[in-house]
């Protein structure tokens, strides 16, 4: 095991914190490094505006094909329940003859 000075110690930590806080620093704030505060602005308020219309469009689709798959669903319901009252009118009309 090798021998450590106490000072040693806390300069690695303090080492590890820096190399932490570095990659905490999100993409956005790496991609705007450099630019005017108004600048920021600007990109960010694109970035939420995109982040919408992309989560609504997503939303539209797919509950335009969940709302077709209901409408098939409903079809072959209705399908089933003439095909069994054609069935149950069959067998009364057996019993009759």
């Amino acid at each position: 095991m090798a021998s450590q000075t106490p000072g040693s110690n806390s300069q690695a930590v303090s080492g590890d914190i820096a190399v932490l806080q570095s990659n905490r620093k999100g993409w956005f704030s790496r991609v705007t490094n450099g630019l005017s505060v108004g600048n920021k602005i600007k990109y960010g308020y694109a970035l939420a505006l995109s982040v919408g219309v992309l989560g609504t469009t997503i939303g539209l689709i797919l509950g335009d094909h969940y709302q077709e798959k209901a409408l098939q669903e409903q079809q072959n319901a209705f399908k089933e329940l003439n095909l069994l009252y054609r069935l149950q009118t069959g067998i009364l009309q057996t019993r009759t003859h």
